[in-house]
């Protein structure tokens, strides 16, 4: 989680609010040498990013090739953005992740949101 800096390449270093690297060894990677790509990046919308983290950081995630969520708190729905996507998949109950045959997460987002902003 954020506080993280991932450079992308030498001229983009980013900070998304959370980020998903692959394991190195079965571990964390410990250096930033060992970052290998990014897996995940996930951004919470506020007012005063809500443009930019949908236009400049959708674009360039993408162009980098990480799949890329943006959490809309109050619309209570995640888009999830993939790589080569003109448009989002938008995800109002659960969003399952599947990045390998291993490792799979699945949220319930109606039960996420409703935990962390009450009932709607």
């Amino acid at each position: 989680m954020a506080p993280g800096d991932i450079e992308l390449d030498r001229f983009t270093l980013v900070q998304p609010d959370v980020f998903v690297l692959p394991l190195v060894d079965g571990r964390r990677p410990r250096t930033a040498e060992e970052i290998g790509h990014p897996l995940l990046f996930i951004e919470v919308l506020s007012p005063s990013t809500a443009r930019y983290d949908r236009v400049v950081k959708r674009g360039r995630y993408q162009r980098y090739g990480v799949e890329y969520w943006i959490v809309d708190l109050d619309a209570r729905l995640l888009e999830r953005w993939l790589p080569q996507a003109e448009q989002p998949f938008i995800q109002t109950e659960t969003v399952r992740w599947e990045p390998s045959a291993e490792a799979v997460l699945e949220i319930n987002l109606v039960a996420l949101f409703e935990d962390a902003l009450g009932a709607p």
